[in-house]
């Protein structure tokens, strides 16, 4: 191997050594790791350290959830709550002693409407429950680090039961208009292949998937939903008591809206699909969002007609009639009787679409692209381990970081049935799956500043990368179909943890299968992040100092290509009876005075799949 720098699993470390009271060793871009250490281990009087002054913000983030909540009752605005509708607010950041994260929630005039103060785990993690606002409208969640400078915000937005009825029949309606738009694009894919029994079964399929997707938005556009929710709003007395399933529709509603914004994107990464079995590979996935948007929706329906039930229910007269609001009760009891129908008719027509959708999509997958593609599929599994040094003078180099980590995934590469044996066949495909296992070790600021770390006593804390776990490292590669859980443009694989998704293009040759290695569509970006407290008689009277550093990993696309050596793989390819098998174990290695990696990546593919 020629061991160029871009070959060197990538440190991004230097060390800003701008004073000694900030440690010499505010390690802003560092890639580094450290011993185990507890945070009960600092000394007491070190509780509350001082962030080093020129060291980099603390990192930190936040999240919100749900993004749409339904508006809280006056008396519980603002406090901690378990109730469907109250908040969440989570996120990570560093952790500095007793030291706290400042949470504000401010309204769109920047009005502050809360505040807290919590303080992260050992690891970082910090969360908060409070209950909705009492007032409609857009708000944001403000964060604020523990050493008072990292920074963060998220959004979310109130709603009134008054506007949850227009805001809930705008869903339902975007989500079908979203489902009609992306089977008009998958209608185009199937058109664009070459004619055969099996597409025109297919198109007969997607006919009755129109036909029943406009059955559904017939039905949806009498504003039943409206109708009912604005009757139960129109009473203080109604709304509190149906509080539980408004906000259950509102939970709903949200999850709508999240699916049709996740089936518009998979819609136009669609009409960027290469011709052929790359498209359809990207209509398979297509079909699974819309079935799994049109699910959601039903669920949408089905709580707003439990909640028209519940408006008729003897519980919940008793409890209008104690509170002296009997006319509202006829009012949204009228309501419900009227718009009950409607709602079952629509629950039901969207469940209907949903079956028809799974059926053409299955079909797409198990004969339609069958019928045009061939496929090679197989588990593909590797592990890294980087090392660097740093000289010493006499001593030479000196270990001061090391780490490992697993990949798990698979290898999918199709081509079309028409093409020509005999001659090279190209091939589209993707290698996905995730990393795992991450292993580390460090001593970067005894090796970095031996002078200034003599004496000195350090404290840190370690927040290693999220991993997965479980049994996610397998998920990705079972399944040998482009409707298995892990396909092209998944949005559902690629929210878990350091997930990756590569293209890769290959050619089938008489006794081989290359791959060459593309753009990374989705890689992972681990961090490792360490707070170090020292205690140093270097520091004088300013007490003890802390500051942090990140320690990323090399990414899985750099993994594959020192594994083999560049961008290409070649399988050599046998075939067993009615199966073809390309498989092959690739090494790799760099060595360098500072800096060594040993690779090793397995893949095997197979037509049909293994």
């Amino acid at each position: 191997m020629n061991p160029g720098s871009s070959r060197l699993p990538e440190s991004n470390g230097h060390m800003k050594v701008t004073s000694v009271i900030a440690l010499a060793c505010a390690l802003a871009t560092g890639v580094f790791l450290l011993d185990p250490a507890i945070a009960t281990n600092i000394p007491p009087g070190a509780a509350n350290p001082t962030p080093a002054s020129d060291a980099d913000p603390f990192p930190i983030t936040v999240r919100v959830a749900p993004n749409i909540v339904l508006v809280a009752a006056a008396q519980t605005a603002g406090a901690g709550s378990g109730s469907a509708n109250s908040l969440m607010i989570s996120g990570t950041t560093m952790p500095a002693g007793e030291r706290t994260v400042s949470i504000a929630i401010k309204s769109e005039n920047g009005t502050a409407v809360d505040t807290a103060q919590i303080k992260p785990d050992a690891k970082g993690n910090y969360s908060l429950a409070r209950a909705a606002p009492a007032k409609s409208g857009s708000y944001q969640v403000a964060v604020t680090a523990p050493d008072g400078r990292g920074a963060a915000q998220a959004g979310f937005r109130a709603i009134d039961a008054l506007a949850l009825g227009t805001q809930a029949d705008s869903a339902a309606g975007n989500a079908t208009a979203a489902a009609e738009d992306a089977l008009t694009g998958a209608e185009a894919e199937v058109d664009a292949q070459v004619d055969s029994p099996a597409k025109d079964k297919a198109k007969k399929k997607l006919a009755d998937a129109h036909q029943a997707l406009a059955d559904l938005r017939a039905r949806e556009s009498t504003g039943s939903l409206n109708g009912l929710i604005g009757a139960i709003s129109s009473d203080a007395a109604l709304t509190e008591a149906l509080r539980p399933r408004l906000n259950e529709l509102t939970a709903n509603l949200n999850e709508t809206v999240n699916e049709t914004e996740r089936v518009k994107n998979l819609t136009a990464q669609m009409s960027k699909a290469d011709l052929g079995c790359h498209q359809l590979a990207f209509v398979t996935e297509v079909f699974k969002g819309i079935s799994a948007l049109l699910n959601v929706k039903k669920r949408l329906l089905d709580t707003a007609i439990g909640l028209a039930k519940d408006v008729t229910s003897d519980a919940v007269a008793t409890k209008i009639k104690a509170a002296d609001a009997g006319p509202a009760l006829a009012f949204a009891g009228g309501q419900a009787v009227k718009n009950l129908p409607e709602l079952t008719s629509a629950s039901k027509l969207a469940g209907n679409a949903y079956g028809i959708m799974a059926d053409a999509g299955a079909f797409v997958s198990d004969t339609l692209f069958g019928k045009y593609c061939e496929q090679f599929t197989g588990p593909l599994e590797g592990i890294m381990n980087a090392r660097f040094f740093a000289a010493r003078g006499g001593n030479g180099p000196t270990l001061w970081w090391s780490y490992n980590y697993k990949i798990t995934g698979r290898v999918v590469l199709y081509y079309p049935k028409s093409a020509k044996g005999g001659t090279s066949i190209r091939m589209n495909g993707r290698i996905e799956g995730y990393a795992h296992g991450f292993d580390t070790w460090e001593d970067a600021l005894t090796v970095m500043f031996p002078k200034l770390m003599s004496g000195a006593m350090q404290y840190k804390v370690n927040i290693p990368p999220t991993d997965a776990g479980g049994n996610v490292s397998q998920i990705a590669s079972q399944g040998s179909s482009p409707m298995s859980a892990y396909v092209e443009g998944s949005a559902a694989g690629l929210l878990l943890p350091n997930s990756f998704l590569i293209s890769v293009t290959g050619v089938l040759e008489k006794d081989a299968v290359t791959l060459v290695v593309g753009a990374a569509k989705s890689d992972i970006a681990p961090v490792h992040r360490v707070t170090a407290l020292i205690l140093s008689p270097l520091t004088g009277g300013l007490g003890p100092q802390i500051t942090w550093y990140p320690l990323p990993f090399q990414k899985v696309r750099n993994f594959v290509i020192n594994a083999a050596d560049g961008e290409s793989l070649k399988l050599p390819l046998q075939t067993h009876g009615d199966t073809m098998i390309a498989e092959s174990v690739f090494s790799g290695k760099v060595d360098k005075a500072t800096a060594k990696a040993d690779y090793t990546l397995k893949v095997k593919a197979c037509n049909p799949g293994c």
